[in-house]
């Protein structure tokens, strides 16, 4: 996928695993895709590891974020 829709995914990926109240949901994640233009639609069950990786390893998620490198596990699916 377009590194544009990974991060997008990513930042919403990492609102949900700290979310309490699990919002936004998977389902919402995938929708955004979908409703915006200058996003590759990504369906939930793409979504779903990305999100599970986050809230397994919030704090190495976080660093991969501030320093906008694409963790090990999406490098060969993620391309500028």
């Amino acid at each position: 996928m377009p590194a544009k829709t990974f991060w997008k995914i990513f930042e919403l990926g990492m609102a949900h695993a700290e979310s309490d109240n699990e919002t936004p949901s998977l389902s919402s994640i995938a929708e955004t895709t979908k409703r915006r233009e200058d996003l590759e639609y990504v369906p939930r069950d793409r979504v779903t590891p990305i999100v599970d990786w986050i809230a397994t390893n919030r704090h190495r998620a976080r660093g991969y974020w501030e320093r906008r490198e694409i963790p090990p596990p999406f490098r060969a699916t993620v391309v500028d």
